[in-house]
């Protein structure tokens, strides 16, 4: 990826979703996408395995929700929870 590409989550993302893996080199190779890693780690993605120096990773919903993939149907709140302010579900 170009250095500049590196700064854009959904970039980046896109590219962990097309390839499934990455390198440990290339991910600490540069200070960009070294920091851009370590802040998807975890929210956006996950490591699945892989062996060193190749990771494997799938992203999680809040990844795919980011890059506009869809993902699979949350269930429904019951009814009657539905407070009407912004949507917000009363637990």
């Amino acid at each position: 990826m170009k250095r500049a590409d590196q700064h854009d989550m959904v970039k980046v993302l896109k590219v962990l979703h097309k390839c499934k893996r990455f390198s440990v080199f290339e991910a600490t190779g540069n200070s960009t996408i070294a920091s851009m890693m370590n802040k998807l780690d975890g929210p956006y993605f996950e490591r699945t395995g892989g062996s060193y120096p190749w990771l494997t990773v799938e992203l999680t919903r809040k990844g795919l929700l980011l890059i506009g993939e869809s993902v699979p149907d949350l269930p429904l709140p019951p009814p009657n929870v539905i407070d009407g302010k912004f949507g917000a579900t009363k637990v």
